[in-house]
C-alpha cells in the first residue's frame, strides 16, 4: 500500500511540475532574442522650395531584445536594432550617400488572459520610450540629415497561442508623440509637431520548449513638422518630413 501511495504522490509532483513548466513557457513566455534584421522604406521631405524623396532598399541591422514578466500580468521589454549602414541613392543622381538607422524601445506592459488555460489568448496594453536615430554622410547641399527622434509610445497587442509553445502569434498597433527631435549638421527649421504610428506582426515557432524561431515585421511612420526657416538644402521654410520604415527580423529566441 505504501509503495502505491508513494507512486501516486510522486506522479502528482511530476504532473504539477509539468503544469508549472507549461504555464511558464506557454502563458508567461518570457525570454530573450537575437538575430539579423533589414529595413526598407523611404524618406520624404516637403517644403515650398524643395521636395526630396529618398528610397531605402535594404539597411541591414542586428536585432536583440528581451521580454520579462516579473508577474504574470506585468511585464518589461527592451528591443534594439543596431544598424550596420548602407549606401542610398541621391535623388535624381547616380551618386550615393552613406546612411545608417538605429532603433530602440523600452517600456512596460499589462496583460489580461481571456481564460484560465495556459494557451489562453491575451490582450496587452503598454507604454514605451521609443527612439529612431538616423545618421548620414555629410552632403552639400544636405538631402539627408542626421536626426534623432525620441518620445513615448502607446501600444496595444493581441497574443494568440495557436499551438501552445509550439506556435503563437502577436499583432500590435502603436502610436507615439516624440518630444525630442534634433537634426544636424543642417536642419529643416524649428521642430513643432510630431507623431509616429504603425503596427507589428510576429510569429514564434517553437523548436524545443526552450528554443524558438521568431519572425516579425514592424511598420512605422514618423511624421514631423518644422516651422520657420531652416538651413537644409540651402534654406527652406515650413518643412514637413514623413519617414516610412518596414523592419523585418529573423530571430533566435530563448524561452525561460
Amino acid at each position: 500500500m505504501r509503495p502505491l501511495l508513494a507512486l501516486v504522490l510522486f506522479g502528482g509532483v511530476v504532473h504539477a511540475a509539468d503544469d508549472a513548466d507549461l504555464i511558464a513557457r506557454t502563458r508567461v513566455r518570457q525570454g530573450w532574442y537575437v538575430g539579423p534584421s533589414v529595413v526598407r522604406g523611404g524618406l520624404s521631405f516637403r517644403a515650398p522650395t524643395a521636395a526630396i524623396d529618398t528610397r531605402l532598399d535594404a539597411v541591414p541591422a542586428v536585432a536583440l531584445g528581451a521580454d520579462l514578466w516579473p508577474a504574470p500580468e506585468l511585464g518589461l521589454h527592451l528591443a534594439l536594432h543596431v544598424g550596420l549602414g548602407a549606401d542610398v541613392g541621391v535623388p535624381d543622381s547616380t551618386a550615393t550617400i552613406g546612411y545608417n538607422l538605429h532603433q530602440l524601445e523600452a517600456g512596460g506592459r499589462y496583460r489580461w488572459h481571456l481564460g484560465p488555460r495556459a494557451d489562453a489568448v491575451s490582450v496587452q496594453l503598454g507604454l514605451a520610450l521609443r527612439g529612431t536615430i538616423q545618421t548620414a554622410q555629410v552632403q552639400r547641399p544636405s538631402f539627408i540629415v542626421d536626426r534623432t527622434a525620441l518620445g513615448p509610445e502607446a501600444q496595444a497587442a493581441l497574443v494568440w497561442p495557436v499551438a501552445g509553445w509550439r506556435c503563437w502569434l502577436s499583432l500590435q498597433a502603436h502610436a507615439g508623440l516624440p518630444f525630442f527631435v534634433r537634426e544636424g549638421p543642417t536642419d529643416s527649421g524649428d521642430p513643432r509637431g510630431f507623431v509616429t504610428y504603425g503596427g507589428q506582426a510576429a510569429v514564434v515557432l517553437g523548436v524545443t520548449p526552450a528554443w524558438a524561431v521568431q519572425v516579425q515585421a514592424d511598420w512605422r511612420t514618423v511624421e514631423l513638422d518644422f516651422a520657420g526657416e531652416g538651413t537644409r538644402t540651402g534654406g527652406v521654410t515650413d518643412a514637413e518630413v514623413s519617414d516610412q520604415f518596414l523592419t523585418a527580423d529573423l530571430l533566435l529566441r530563448r524561452v525561460f
